[in-house]
């Protein structure tokens, strides 16, 4: 009987470390980006200049918009006080007069 506790004792502590192990080896998820909002949009709400200019380099829309309301990137930047990325994004021609879908311009707000 004794040996029976000790081999499940066994069996759980293996099954820990494997779930722990497989805890720390996940990819790291922005909460933008687990909503499914582009990277592009992610990018600019949280002030990533980087990833916002290797974005355009490589074709990216500046003026796309996304989701129900229709924001574009330079909007999610001025909503998220990402200002070196909406200066950015505005001397890159992103258009400032692009309201969303409500025809509310949140760069002006």
């Amino acid at each position: 009987m004794k040996e029976k506790y000790i081999i499940v004792s066994v069996l759980v502590l293996i099954i820990c470390f494997f779930l722990i192990s497989c805890a720390t080896s996940a990819p790291e998820l922005h909460p933008a980006s687990s909503k499914n909002i582009p990277r592009f949009h992610a990018a600019a709400s949280r002030n990533d200049l980087e990833t916002v200019k290797k974005l355009i380099a490589g074709g990216q829309d500046i003026n796309e918009k996304f989701g129900k309301n229709g924001n574009t990137a330079l909007e999610y930047a001025a909503i998220k006080d990402s200002f070196d990325v909406a200066e950015y994004l505005i001397k890159s021609g992103a258009n400032i007069e692009l309201g969303d879908r409500k025809g509310i311009d949140n760069c002006k707000k």
